[in-house]
Protein backbone atom coordinates (compact mmCIF):
# COMPACT_ATOMS: atom_id res chain seq x y z
CA UNK A 1 0.00 0.00 0.00
CA UNK A 2 1.32 3.47 -0.80
CA UNK A 3 1.33 6.45 1.56
CA UNK A 4 -2.04 7.76 0.36
CA UNK A 5 -3.68 4.40 1.01
CA UNK A 6 -2.16 4.28 4.49
CA UNK A 7 -3.42 7.81 5.20
CA UNK A 8 -6.95 7.04 4.05
CA UNK A 9 -7.08 3.78 5.99
CA UNK A 10 -5.66 5.53 9.07
CA UNK A 11 -8.22 8.33 8.82
CA UNK A 12 -11.07 5.82 8.50
CA UNK A 13 -9.97 3.67 11.45
CA UNK A 14 -9.00 6.69 13.56
CA UNK A 15 -12.37 8.34 12.94
CA UNK A 16 -14.23 5.16 13.83
CA UNK A 17 -12.18 4.87 17.02
CA UNK A 18 -12.88 8.50 17.97
CA UNK A 19 -16.62 8.13 17.34
CA UNK A 20 -16.94 4.85 19.25
CA UNK A 21 -14.90 6.01 22.23
CA UNK A 22 -16.67 9.35 22.30
CA UNK A 23 -20.06 7.59 22.41
CA UNK A 24 -18.90 5.25 25.17
CA UNK A 25 -17.05 7.65 27.43
CA UNK A 26 -16.84 11.19 25.94
CA UNK A 27 -13.06 10.93 25.65
CA UNK A 28 -12.63 13.32 22.78
CA UNK A 29 -13.59 16.98 22.50
CA UNK A 30 -14.20 18.55 19.12
CA UNK A 31 -12.68 22.00 19.30
CA UNK A 32 -10.73 23.32 16.31
CA UNK A 33 -7.33 22.79 17.98
CA UNK A 34 -8.23 19.28 19.11
CA UNK A 35 -9.34 18.32 15.61
CA UNK A 36 -6.00 19.57 14.25
CA UNK A 37 -4.23 17.50 16.92
CA UNK A 38 -6.20 14.35 16.03
CA UNK A 39 -5.47 14.82 12.33
CA UNK A 40 -1.75 15.29 13.02
CA UNK A 41 -1.66 12.18 15.22
CA UNK A 42 -3.38 10.09 12.56
CA UNK A 43 -1.15 11.51 9.80
CA UNK A 44 2.06 10.88 11.73
CA UNK A 45 1.29 7.44 13.14
CA UNK A 46 -0.37 5.99 10.05
CA UNK A 47 2.86 6.69 8.14
CA UNK A 48 5.36 6.08 10.97
CA UNK A 49 6.09 2.38 10.30
CA UNK A 50 7.58 3.29 6.91
CA UNK A 51 10.24 5.47 8.51
CA UNK A 52 12.54 2.51 7.83
CA UNK A 53 12.21 3.21 4.11
CA UNK A 54 14.64 5.79 2.72
CA UNK A 55 12.14 7.24 0.25
CA UNK A 56 9.00 7.35 2.37
CA UNK A 57 7.04 10.59 2.69
CA UNK A 58 7.55 10.67 6.45
CA UNK A 59 11.33 10.25 6.13
CA UNK A 60 11.52 13.35 3.94
CA UNK A 61 9.11 15.27 6.19
CA UNK A 62 11.24 14.42 9.24
CA UNK A 63 14.42 15.46 7.44
CA UNK A 64 12.83 18.75 6.38
CA UNK A 65 11.56 19.44 9.90
CA UNK A 66 14.93 18.49 11.31
CA UNK A 67 16.97 20.75 9.03
CA UNK A 68 14.53 23.64 9.45
CA UNK A 69 14.58 23.12 13.20
CA UNK A 70 18.36 23.06 13.23
CA UNK A 71 18.52 26.43 11.52
CA UNK A 72 15.85 27.86 13.82
CA UNK A 73 17.39 26.29 16.92
CA UNK A 74 20.94 27.46 16.29
CA UNK A 75 19.88 31.10 16.28
CA UNK A 76 16.71 31.28 18.37
CA UNK A 77 15.80 28.34 20.63
CA UNK A 78 18.04 25.55 21.89
CA UNK A 79 15.02 23.34 22.74
CA UNK A 80 14.04 23.24 19.06
CA UNK A 81 17.66 22.43 18.25
CA UNK A 82 17.56 19.37 20.54
CA UNK A 83 14.24 18.15 19.11
CA UNK A 84 15.59 18.63 15.58
CA UNK A 85 18.66 16.56 16.35
CA UNK A 86 16.37 13.80 17.64
CA UNK A 87 14.25 13.97 14.43
CA UNK A 88 17.31 13.72 12.19
CA UNK A 89 18.95 10.99 14.27
CA UNK A 90 15.77 8.90 14.35
CA UNK A 91 15.33 9.30 10.62
CA UNK A 92 18.87 8.26 9.74
CA UNK A 93 18.89 5.40 12.24
CA UNK A 94 15.56 3.99 11.11
CA UNK A 95 16.39 4.33 7.40
CA UNK A 96 19.18 1.80 7.91
CA UNK A 97 16.85 -0.81 9.43
CA UNK A 98 15.40 -3.62 7.30
CA UNK A 99 12.02 -2.69 5.82
CA UNK A 100 9.04 -4.11 7.71
CA UNK A 101 11.25 -5.02 10.63
CA UNK A 102 11.04 -3.52 14.11
CA UNK A 103 9.35 -0.34 12.89
CA UNK A 104 6.35 -2.44 11.85
CA UNK A 105 5.73 -3.67 15.39
CA UNK A 106 3.13 -2.21 17.70
CA UNK A 107 5.69 -2.00 20.50
CA UNK A 108 7.71 0.47 18.36
CA UNK A 109 4.67 2.67 17.82
CA UNK A 110 3.73 2.43 21.48
CA UNK A 111 7.17 3.57 22.60
CA UNK A 112 7.24 6.51 20.19
CA UNK A 113 3.73 7.51 21.25
CA UNK A 114 4.53 7.61 24.98
CA UNK A 115 5.14 11.39 24.94
CA UNK A 116 1.54 11.80 23.73
CA UNK A 117 0.28 9.93 26.78
CA UNK A 118 2.33 12.05 29.16
CA UNK A 119 1.56 15.36 27.46
CA UNK A 120 -2.05 14.95 26.28
CA UNK A 121 -3.47 11.80 27.88
CA UNK A 122 -4.62 8.25 27.26
CA UNK A 123 -7.15 8.99 24.45
CA UNK A 124 -4.52 10.59 22.20
CA UNK A 125 -2.08 7.78 22.98
CA UNK A 126 -4.61 5.12 22.02
CA UNK A 127 -5.56 7.06 18.86
CA UNK A 128 -1.90 6.98 17.85
CA UNK A 129 -1.82 3.20 18.36
CA UNK A 130 -4.97 2.76 16.24
CA UNK A 131 -3.42 4.82 13.43
CA UNK A 132 -0.15 2.89 13.75
CA UNK A 133 -1.97 -0.45 13.67
CA UNK A 134 -3.91 0.68 10.59
CA UNK A 135 -0.61 0.86 8.73
CA UNK A 136 0.30 -2.67 9.80
CA UNK A 137 -3.11 -3.97 8.71
CA UNK A 138 -2.75 -2.06 5.44
CA UNK A 139 0.50 -3.89 4.78
CA UNK A 140 -1.37 -7.17 5.12
CA UNK A 141 -0.42 -8.24 8.63
CA UNK A 142 -3.17 -9.17 11.05
CA UNK A 143 -1.29 -8.25 14.19
CA UNK A 144 2.40 -7.71 14.89
CA UNK A 145 3.22 -6.97 18.50
CA UNK A 146 6.85 -8.05 18.74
Amino acid sequence: MNYLGHLIFGIILGSIFILIMNNISNWFTFSFLNLILYILIIFLFSLLPDIDHENSKLTWIFLGLGVGGLLYGIFLDYKILIISIIFISLTFFCAKLPHRGITHRLIFGGLLALPLWFYFGLPEYLLSLVAFQSHIWGDGYLFRLW
